[in-house]
């Protein structure tokens, strides 16, 4: 789903917790990504497509991710708080 560096970033960075997430790609037009529940990130295939396409940069992307994760170790995904448009 990431490319080599973002994968390793974010491994990095989450440490043995992302194993214990699902990385999913919703397809969709909209430039976006949300927190799910049941330890789900969702990314739109248009972000992934944009990322592989080096026209978003893998910091853009490594934030996007970090901060859908931030909302999963806050349990902010209960209450619909994915990040719309990001």
């Amino acid at each position: 789903m990431f490319g080599t560096a973002v994968g390793e970033e974010l491994h990095r960075v989450i440490g043995t917790d992302f194993d214990h997430y699902h990385w999913y790609v919703e397809k969709s037009r909209a430039l976006n990504a949300r927190a799910i529940g049941g330890h789900t990130i969702a990314v739109t295939s248009t972000r992934i497509d944009l990322h592989r396409e080096h026209k978003l940069a893998d910091d853009r992307m490594i934030a996007v991710v970090l901060h859908e994760y931030g909302h999963h170790r806050g349990e902010l995904e209960r209450f619909g708080a994915g990040c719309p448009d990001m």
